[in-house]
């Protein structure tokens, strides 16, 4: 019997599956003790084709993140199920990693680090420095399951079911709010440093950047994450960025009037210390003092668009970008 069932949702990747089939392929033990199933939400390009040729079974359903990974949990056959995405590429020991960790059985859930590549555009590089830090200060938060990601999830598979398995009708954040309810059910969550998968999929442009977090902010998940009584320090985010893109405004007004550019000039440097603050907070924490500047940006960057949530712009949706 198979000991882990490795659950991909898919939708038309074709161009990034491969990679990940092939570190699973590779891994340090025999391929006998786990399983692979790719979860197809109707591609039409080669996806299905080359989960075939990878050897994996190969399930379809209707399309969406959180139907495909309940619908792959019920076709495991393992009693643990791990979760990992289409742009994820596995360290070599992940299997044993995951394995030694059931046979300690010490806890229902283990997570690990989503590592940016080291060879990535500067947004993947900067941004995995600030994953990096949430990573390094969630185990002082008992509420540790805020940094889960289903990119890199370990379940008992009957911890899975008694929590309802993951919320179908949430398009992001749904890792986070499975987490959640795991967690209030008293279930134990670990974090294992080993356990190492490495996220090829981050944006590698501003506009891409921007877009994803536009996603992350849709009005209907707020609201829906909201309802269950799971709420993040994203939303006051975007208040502290719409009260300051106000005051900016009005201060260039006044200055215009005033016929000055101090007021608008200290509104700005105030506005802009912010990010800046986070940012040195970040690089301090990841000693990665280099990366400061970009992480500022990133930070402002994702301000704005956490805004949009404020400002009714969230419903946006990136076609083609996400399942």
């Amino acid at each position: 019997m198979k000991q882990l069932s490795i659950i991909i949702p898919c939708l038309n990747e074709e161009r990034r599956l491969g990679p990940t089939l092939q570190a699973l392929k590779q891994q340090s033990v025999a391929p006998e003790v786990f399983e692979v199933l790719v979860i197809d939400g109707g591609s039409s390009d080669g996806t299905i084709a080359l989960a075939h040729e990878a050897g994996v079974r190969v399930i379809q359903c209707d399309r969406g993140l959180g139907r495909q990974r309940n619908t792959g949990a019920r076709h495991a056959s393992a009693e643990w199920i791990a979760f990992i995405d289409a742009d994820c590429t596995a360290s070599p020991n992940w299997v044993a990693e995951a394995l030694r960790f059931i046979a300690g059985a010490n806890a229902d859930v283990v997570v690990g680090p989503v590592l940016a590549p080291e060879s990535g555009a500067w947004i993947e590089r900067a941004w995995g420095k600030h994953l990096e830090m949430r990573r390094r200060i969630a185990p002082k938060s008992c509420r540790i399951y805020r940094f889960l990601s289903t990119q890199n999830f370990i379940v008992r598979r009957g911890a899975f079911e008694k929590v309802g398995g993951i919320d179908e009708q949430l398009t992001s954040a749904e890792d986070n709010v499975l987490a959640c309810r795991l967690w209030r059910e008293g279930f134990h969550l670990a974090y294992d440093e080993n356990l190492i998968v490495w996220h090829r999929g981050e944006p590698k442009s501003t506009r891409d950047f921007f877009l994803q977090q536009v996603w992350h902010s849709n009005r209907k998940v707020w609201r829906r994450i909201e309802a269950q009584g799971y709420g993040g320090r994203a939303f006051w985010y975007g208040i502290v960025h719409v009260a300051c893109v106000a005051a900016l405004l009005g201060g260039a007004v006044a200055g215009i009037f005033a016929n000055s550019v101090l007021l608008p000039a200290t509104m700005l440097f105030g506005y802009l210390l912010i990010p800046m603050m986070l940012a040195a907070r970040a690089a301090w924490i990841t000693g990665s003092v280099d990366q400061m500047f970009s992480l500022a940006a990133l930070y402002l960057i994702y301000g704005l668009a956490r805004a949009s949530y404020i400002l009714g712009l969230a419903d946006l949706h990136v076609k083609g970008k996400r399942l």
